[in-house]
């Protein structure tokens, strides 16, 4: 990696000291202030090979709290295993006796509670270390296992270090960018939709930037590997589902990628602030409780759901080519002809000085048994010795 400016290691030294103060069960990573910089750190990313649990994952974070909206709803570290180099989030209904009492795997029910016992449910938020923004892009890959049965949804996504609008400390800089959230509502099955939030409104505390674009994988998106993938540029994002663009709409019409044109508040200058934020990528399955996403009721089946992720990785624009460019430029078209026009005069005069080289040999022979050449005057015969 190039030398970074101070400011560069300035920010690095803080994101440094905040993951390494961060346990594994904090409840949120704290936002950190991070100035403009060109420079940006080197790709990273994890396939989990190795993983035995997420303390093995410095700056790593799960939570371990109840739901802010859903108070049946727990998030904790127990619900993320690893196995086969594999990452999973596993979402389910449970029944006890007695609210405090311990949620495990033996109390799992996907039917209805029976009477008398109390229902409630485990899943987990997974946050990864910070890293910087700017121009990059994120790619993970993984497959989200649930049946067609509403209750629950998978997303992969990313958000910067800002509050949502909100919140109590909004600014204008916050940033989401959804790389996909799978409802299990109303046959959503086959669809991947992948949404952007941008920027706070300071008086209607609304986002400045909102916006969709959906694919659909018929007949399901779910119980296969997918790689799910964000390019975030100078001034779009486009989304891609196993290379092919994520770029249509409701009614299947095909939209160019993600731009702070489409918005008459967002300019460049507000885009630029939101990207060169840190950001984290989020994995996580939402027990749905808001009526507009169809939760499921406790009389309800629940079905256990996993979101298992097999890879994630980030780059950025200048580790992508890491190809070492020749020190002298290459010829042009004109200069290239000249060169071989050259050459080839070359070739032509060394190939008739060969031809007569040939010649020369044989005539040099006769000469030399058929002709005697006289002796330079003044000078004697050398004498003649035996056996030479």
């Amino acid at each position: 990696m190039k030398p970074a400016s101070f400011a560069t290691a300035v920010t690095a030294t803080l994101f440094a000291a905040t993951i390494a103060a961060s346990p594994a069960g904090a409840e949120e990573p704290p936002a950190i202030e991070v100035p403009l910089v060109n420079q940006a750190p080197e790709a990273w990313g994890h396939t989990f090979d190795g993983i035995d649990s997420i303390e093995d994952l410095p700056g790593w974070a799960v939570p371990d709290r109840r739901d802010y909206r859903n108070k049946q709803v727990f998030l904790t570290g127990d619900a993320v295993t690893f196995e086969d180099g594999k990452l999973i989030i596993t979402t389910a209904r449970h029944c006890v006796d007695n609210e405090g009492d311990a949620l495990t795997d033996e109390n799992i029910s996907e039917d209805p509670c029976p009477e008398g016992k109390k229902t409630f449910y485990t899943t987990a938020r997974v946050y990864t270390p910070w890293f910087e923004g700017g121009e990059f892009s994120t790619e993970v890959t993984g497959e989200i296992r649930t049946p067609d049965v509403r209750g629950a949804r998978s997303a992969i996504w990313l958000q910067n270090d800002n509050e949502y609008c909100t919140g109590s400390g909004f600014n204008r800089y916050y940033g989401e960018i959804d790389m996909v959230e799978h409802y299990t509502h109303g046959g959503n099955l086959p669809m991947s939709p992948s949404t952007v939030h941008l920027g706070c409104n300071q008086e209607t505390r609304k986002t400045v930037g909102h916006s969709q674009r959906r694919t659909w994988v018929y007949p399901a998106l779910t119980d296969a590997e997918r790689t799910w993938r964000a390019d975030i540029g100078k001034r779009t994002i486009a989304f891609s589902l196993d290379g092919a663009p994520i770029n249509q709409n409701w009614q299947h019409e095909t939209l160019p990628d993600i731009s702070h044109d489409e918005w008459e508040d967002m300019d460049q200058e507000l885009w630029d602030r939101i990207m060169h934020r840190p950001w984290r990528l989020i994995l996580n399955q939402y027990v749905e409780s808001a009526a507009w996403a169809q939760p499921a009721g406790d009389e309800d089946p629940f079905p256990v759901r996993r979101l298992i992720i097999d890879s994630v990785q980030v780059t950025y624009p200048q580790n992508t080519d890491d190809t070492e460019q020749p020190a002298v430029p290459a010829p042009t078209d004109s200069s290239t002809s000249a060169d071989r026009s050259g050459s080839s005069v070359v070739a032509q005069l060394l190939g008739v000085i060969g031809v007569l080289g040939l010649l020369a040999i044989p005539l040099i022979g006769w000469l030399t048994q058929n002709w005697q050449l006289p002796a330079l005057p003044g000078l004697p015969d050398l004498p003649t010795f035996p056996g030479i």
